[in-house]
This record gives structure tokens, C-alpha cells and sequence, in this order.
């Protein structure tokens, strides 16, 4: 009987152990999962005032994360803002060449982001907080226009290319674009 006893006391053990164990692993795989999406904007060589935000896009600007807007004469305005806080990018193209980018615009969707797509998007705009770079198109046009309002916690860095982006800003810009043509057509 005290075999039996001890047999059983001892299977409890083991059991109790393995759960604990299990769980251990658990936290430390989750744990690690939140420690390798890269730190967006930890460093920012540029500061900008947060009072040269063009009126009526703080509407769309998220506490960490961006605002692309795009538009001209004769194009019509887009606009891109990713939420890194939620995962989210919302796109949008205006049907009216007078629209602004700052109003509510007639073809509107949101994604989800996948946490390898955050990764790459983290990280150029990592690129372009950490830069001196101006950015400015060398093919200044008076017809397009994109500008990119970085953003963590309050403080902002503004980008205007004053015709096509150039080099990071265009690579994020383009992945954005990219991104919303793999998820939904815009036609």
C-alpha cells in the first residue's frame, strides 16, 4: 500500500512539474515573440514642430506611427497611416482632383498588419528617423506632391518631397502601396 502511495505522490510530481515546466516555456516564448518586433523610433536625429502639421491631418496622424499623403493638380489625393500601436494600416484614394487628403475620401480600407510586414515597415522608418537626409525630390514637379509625417509620442518629423519620394521615403512609401495592392484591389 505505501508503494501504491508512493507511486501515485510521485506521478503528481511529475505531472506538476511538466505543467509548471510547460507553462515556463510558454511565457518565455511569448516573452521573446514581444521582444523581437524592433523598438520603433528609439532614436531620432530630427525633431520637428508639431505646429508645422499641415491643418486637418493630426486628424489622421497616430501617437506612434505615420501619415503618408500624396496628391497634385491633376492626381488624386491618397493617403496611407500606419499604426504601429495596433498593427493597422488604413489606406485611401479620392475621386475628386479638388479632395484633400485630410477629409474623408472615397474608397477607404484598413489591414491588418503581419508581424513580418511590421518588421520591414519598423524598420525603414527607423531608417528615416535616424537620417539627416532632406529627402526633397531632385524632380521637383508642381502636379505631385508626397509628404510623410512621422510620429511617436508627440514628437514628429515632416517630410515633404515637393514631387516623387526619394530613397527610404520611397521605399516605404512603395511597400505601403505594395501592401495595399496584395490585400485589396482599389479599381
Amino acid at each position: 500500500m505505501r508503494y501504491l502511495i508512493f507511486i501515485i505522490l510521485l506521478l503528481i510530481l511529475v505531472v506538476v512539474f511538466f505543467v509548471y515546466r510547460q507553462r515556463n516555456l510558454t511565457d518565455q516564448v511569448q516573452k521573446g515573440v514581444n521582444k523581437t518586433l524592433m523598438e520603433y523610433a528609439h532614436v531620432k536625429t530630427q525633431v520637428d514642430n508639431v505646429s508645422d502639421i499641415p491643418q486637418g491631418a493630426e486628424k489622421y496622424l497616430p501617437a506612434k506611427g505615420f501619415l503618408f499623403v500624396s496628391g497634385g493638380f491633376v492626381s488624386t489625393p491618397r493617403r496611407l497611416t500606419v499604426d504601429i500601436s495596433k498593427n493597422l494600416l488604413s489606406y485611401g484614394i479620392g475621386q475628386n482632383k479638388n479632395q484633400t487628403p485630410y477629409e474623408k475620401l472615397s474608397q477607404e480600407k484598413e489591414i491588418i498588419l503581419k508581424k513580418h510586414n511590421l518588421e520591414e515597415i519598423v524598420s525603414i522608418a527607423n531608417e528615416i528617423w535616424l537620417s539627416n537626409k532632406n529627402f526633397s525630390s531632385n524632380n521637383i514637379t508642381a502636379d505631385f506632391n508626397v509628404l510623410l509625417i512621422l510620429s511617436d509620442s508627440g514628437k514628429v518629423r515632416i517630410i515633404n518631397s515637393y514631387g516623387p519620394p526619394v530613397d527610404e521615403v520611397a521605399n516605404l512609401y512603395n511597400l505601403l502601396w505594395n501592401l495595399t495592392s496584395e490585400n485589396a484591389s482599389l479599381k
